[in-house]
């Protein structure tokens, strides 16, 4: 069995993941992007498909690195 966390921290560039509803998509983007940011490492580009799915994605990353927010971009 893959690791599927070991791929995506090992990815260099655009990654592409595909599978159905309910396959985890969306919890491995998160989880992703809450442990690069946990690290120290700059933040990921994340594009959504509607402003709502932003900020629910932007919630949840939040939620999953155990802060309540973070400084602004300067």
């Amino acid at each position: 069995m893959i690791d599927v966390m070991n791929v995506v921290a090992a990815a260099e560039g655009p990654l592409l993941v595909l599978g159905g509803p309910g396959t985890g998509k969306t919890s491995l983007l998160v989880d992703a992007a809450a442990q690069r940011l946990r690290e120290g490492r700059p933040p990921a580009l994340i594009f959504a498909a509607s402003r709502q799915a932003a900020s629910e994605l932007r919630d949840r990353i939040v939620r999953a690195c155990g802060q309540t927010m973070f400084a602004p971009a300067s």
